[in-house]
C-alpha cells in the first residue's frame, strides 16, 4: 500500500530531528516563526528542532496524570 507524503515526512523528521515535530510553513504565524533559531524551513515545511507534543509531556506529577 503506497504511504502519503505526511508518513513519509514523518520518516524524515525522525531520521534528522529524532521526533516529528514538523508542520507547513503556511500554518505558522510570523510571532510563532520569529526566533530562526528553533527550526529549519525545507520545501514549505517547518522542522523544528525540539519536540514539543503532547508525546513529550511530563507526567511525573500526578496531577498532570491523563488516562490514556
Amino acid at each position: 500500500m503506497a504511504r502519503d507524503l505526511s508518513e513519509i515526512t514523518d520518516d524524515y523528521c525522525r531520521d534528522n530531528y529524532g521526533h516529528t515535530n514538523w508542520g507547513y510553513l503556511d500554518t505558522y504565524t510570523k510571532e510563532e516563526l520569529a526566533d530562526k533559531s528553533k527550526y529549519d524551513i525545507e520545501d514549505g515545511k517547518v522542522f523544528w528542532y525540539v519536540e514539543t507534543s503532547i508525546e513529550s509531556t511530563d507526567y511525573s506529577n500526578p496531577g498532570d496524570q491523563h488516562d490514556g
